[in-house]
């Protein structure tokens, strides 16, 4: 199966993001599955492009999308929400609570099979929960556009997003290979 993997910039002043150095080190191969990865830009609007060229481009059959966020876990993110509301993106940007897209629907679910990856992580011993909100910032507006297009063209091995500790590069640097195996 091909399984592309998206990655941010870093961001916030910050020179390192914990999602783009676990999946800059993936291999081209990953257990079964042929792996690509794309990194996106932390600019409002901006995401969600670069995946869907990447998209397009690598024509995957799943979707793993990433992100940093604080915290000790993976977390296994299940709802995006139509909105942007969150501090300054890499270009300057403050977003205020503004709708993703007016006409679009208030929520979407992941297809990604949580369960199985939740348990996958567990055995690995990786800490692990289940989440459902991925903020309302670039990880948000990047997911949602992902399952809006699932929606309309479904992967077959699933789409979703999964945020990473910020120093799961360092804590954790198997994760990623756990989550893509147990696809």
């Amino acid at each position: 199966m091909r399984v592309l993997v998206s990655a941010f910039e870093p961001f916030g002043g910050r020179k390192v993001n914990a999602s783009w150095e676990l999946a800059r080190r993936l291999p081209e191969r990953v257990g079964r599955h042929r792996v690509r990865v794309a990194r996106l830009p932390v600019v409002y609007g901006a995401s969600w492009p670069a995946l869907e060229r990447a998209v397009a481009d690598f024509r995957p059959e799943a979707v793993l999308a990433l992100g940093e966020a604080p915290g000790r876990e993976v977390r296994l993110e299940r709802v995006a929400v139509n909105l942007r509301c969150g501090g300054a993106d890499n270009a300057g940007r403050v977003a205020d609570g503004e709708p993703l897209d007016a006409a679009g629907r208030a929520a979407h679910l992941t297809t990604l099979p949580v369960g199985r990856l939740l348990a996958a992580l567990r055995r690995a011993r990786v800490p692990a929960r289940e989440s459902l909100s991925a903020g309302a910032y670039l990880c948000n507006e990047t997911f949602y556009f992902l399952m809006v297009r699932d929606a309309a063209v479904p992967f077959r091995g699933g789409a979703g997003f999964v945020h990473v500790p910020r120093d799961a590069h360092r804590r954790m640097p198997a994760a990623l290979s756990v989550l893509l195996k147990a696809l």
